[in-house]
């Protein structure tokens, strides 16, 4: 059975104060997945090759069009994530040659995974996999496995 979760805080520097703004009609989001602002109206980011600004709050639960929503921005380049692999990928445990790379992000049922064949849209880089860093806690036969990642510069809000 897959695994379905959005990314999380990990370390680095804070996400900026949680912010209420209006998301864009007819889209649907999930806690904790990545947003993205366009023209001023906070989107999901739902396809490969899109920027990130911050994440819906996890505070709240999912909602759809309209809503009032919690967003908290992502500052800096060096904030890091807790992200699950992308759920097609079954061989996740060998993936130490990404480390240090750029790769695109995928999303099902809205939530937002590490797509490790993606190098070509990439919104964030890998810095390691959870399994090494906390291996009391994650095992590198996770299924799936997760990733450390920051996101690029190019993805963050000017």
């Amino acid at each position: 059975m897959a695994r379905y979760e959005n990314p999380r805080y990990y370390a680095g520097p804070p996400l900026a104060a949680k912010e209420k703004v209006r998301a864009q009609d007819g889209y649907t989001w999930k806690s904790g997945q990545l947003a993205r602002r366009d023209s001023g109206v906070w989107m999901p980011v739902k396809t490969n090759g899109t920027t990130a600004h911050g994440l819906f709050s996890d505070s709240q639960a999912s909602a759809t069009s309209s809503s009032d929503v919690w967003v908290e921005r992502i500052m800096s380049t060096q904030t890091q994530f807790a992200m699950l692999a992308c759920y097609g990928d079954s061989d996740y445990t060998t993936k130490r040659a990404v480390v240090g790379e750029g790769r695109g992000v995928t999303v099902s049922s809205n939530c937002c995974a590490v797509d490790v064949t993606d190098d070509t849209n990439a919104l964030v880089v890998i810095q390691a996999r959870l399994c090494d860093k906390e291996p009391f806690k994650n095992d590198s036969t996770d299924s799936p496995g997760t990733f450390v990642v920051t996101v690029k510069a190019a993805g963050l809000e000017n």
